[in-house]
């Protein structure tokens, strides 16, 4: 129950972080169509953004980090994966996963304005990611590397190799004296 409260506080959050809010897009009355995406809700990702949402979920902002440089995403992004399913945004939330979930919680069900937040909103998106990772996490019991390596896929094999691309990555980040302090945690 307190995870739900939380993840449905993180909507609610990242939505008045901006005090010009304004309509997140204009919606075609006969269709539902989304006509125009308000550039005032295009948001950067900033380390306030990672910092808090890894706060919120009880993260390392490091590990959060690590997830985005081995995610690759970026403000915009819609990437297609072989099974037809996108990655959006910065930390490449998976619209087969997450989408109806997300919409559901923050979008009166409206899933386009979902996948417009999670591609177009930094914050949000870091947001959301962290909540992703946190379920993971709890998942795994909390141990770190099989959350990294779900946060990717269930599959032993692309979960392996995702884990082995992470700490690579969180190797280059914080080098090697930071690593060897905290590999435990992580791996």
């Amino acid at each position: 129950m307190f995870k739900k409260s939380l993840f449905l506080i993180l909507g609610l959050l990242c939505f008045t972080l901006n005090s010009n809010h304004k309509a997140y897009a204009e919606i075609n009355n006969q269709d539902g169509s989304i006509m125009n995406l308000n550039p005032d809700n295009i948001h950067p990702l900033t380390k306030e953004c990672i910092i808090g949402a890894a706060k919120l979920q009880s993260i390392d902002p490091r590990v959060m980090l690590g997830l985005l440089k081995t995610e690759g995403g970026y403000i915009g992004a819609e990437v297609r994966n072989p099974n037809g399913s996108h990655d959006l945004g910065p930390m490449q939330i998976n619209d087969s996963a997450w989408l109806q979930k997300i919409a559901t919680a923050h979008f009166a069900g409206n899933r386009s304005l979902a996948r417009l937040a999670l591609k177009n909103n930094g914050c949000y998106n870091v947001y959301i990611g962290a909540y992703v990772f946190r379920t993971y996490l709890d998942e795994a019991h909390g141990k770190y590397s099989d959350a990294v390596g779900f946060y990717h896929s269930h599959t032993y094999g692309e979960k392996i190799s995702y884990e082995k691309r992470f700490a690579k990555n969180l190797l280059s980040l914080f080098g090697k004296k930071e690593w060897k302090n905290n590999e435990k945690k992580y791996m």
